[in-house]
């Protein structure tokens, strides 16, 4: 849409962002002053130049040299696993998953590795489905609506010492977007036998089911320089509408208050300590505050907050 040349002269100032009418504001204002300093500490500069109705052009130069040869590191080879190696047992794995994308998504790379899978998108239906299936292994997202991961782990390992029964105790592995160490210690204390952040690294995923099944797994040469997919586990973010709603229908008005506070003074610190006091059952709300943080969005954070308070 082009820069107006009055905004022009500013726009590598702090904060600064465009006043345009059909523009959608998002970020801070941050993103052009600090890739300035970057390529000023670089030895170099950005320049930008602009017609309103025509477009932009933004162009930096940075102080560069050739590597001597023997500084580049070979490429190499690492491994990726393709299959699950013969003669081994048939492994029933249990995805518990409430965003339909991430579900299918383990569940399409299981399956295509060998694995039997049946998925579930609630506490409630994976307990169904232990019953019914007997998996050998769980994936079990934590933030789930009506039954969240861990009481369903809970009450998996209560049936499981009443019934005492022959079979194995399943093993239960917590999947979680959750940072906080408190978090494990939590997943851990309910039953879980292992828990892994997302976004979840394909390669790192395999390697704990390996660890906890002892499945092995056919492999293939890669070149190490193509790294292991991330497999994003997200929900869609709720709208402001959503959040608002949300808000003020599950959380008390002074948290709602501190909540607003924290956005107005900026402190992100803040703001993730009361996120983290949001029922894990509420994990939409949890994930879209979350991001709102993470990209320092705060002119909407203190927009969902202001109007449950008024």
């Amino acid at each position: 849409i082009g820069i107006e040349v009055e905004e022009l002269e500013r726009v590598f100032e702090p904060f600064v962002q465009s006043q345009h009418r059909n523009h959608l504001i998002e970020g801070t204002g941050l993103g052009l002053p600090i890739s300035r300093c970057f390529a000023q500490l670089m030895g170099g500069d950005i320049q930008i130049q602009s017609l309103v109705g025509e477009g932009t052009i933004v162009r930096f130069e940075v102080e560069v040299a050739l590597a001597p040869p023997q500084a580049v590191p070979s490429p190499g080879f690492s491994r990726q696993v393709i299959g699950i190696a013969p003669n081994q047992p048939t492994y029933r794995i249990l995805v518990v998953e409430d965003h339909l994308e991430s579900r299918n998504l383990l569940q399409n790379l299981l399956q295509g590795l060998g694995f039997e899978v049946q998925t579930a998108h609630n506490g409630q239906e994976a307990i169904a489905q232990w019953q019914n299936w007997h998996p050998h292994l769980i994936w079990m997202d934590i933030r789930l609506p009506e039954m969240d991961g861990c009481e369903a782990t809970q009450r998996i390992r209560a049936m499981e010492r009443i019934k005492a029964s022959t079979r194995p105790p399943t093993k239960i592995l917590a999947l979680t977007a959750n940072a906080f160490e408190e978090e494990r210690t939590k997943v851990l204390a309910a039953g879980c036998n292992d828990f892994v952040r997302k976004p979840v690294l394909e390669e790192m995923l395999l390697s704990k089911m390996s660890k906890h099944l002892g499945v092995q797994f056919i492999y293939r040469e890669v070149a190490r320089s193509c790294p292991s997919p991330a497999i994003f586990l997200e929900e869609a973010p709720l709208s402001v509408h959503e959040v608002k709603s949300c808000l003020s229908s599950i959380m008390p008005k002074d948290w709602i208050q501190a909540f607003h506070q924290a956005a107005h003074l900026g402190s992100d610190e803040r703001l993730l300590h009361l996120i983290g006091q949001i029922p894990l059952a509420h994990s939409r709300l949890i994930q879209t505050l979350t991001s709102l943080v993470r990209n320092f969005c705060f002119d909407q954070l203190l927009d969902v907050s202001q109007s449950p308070v008024q």
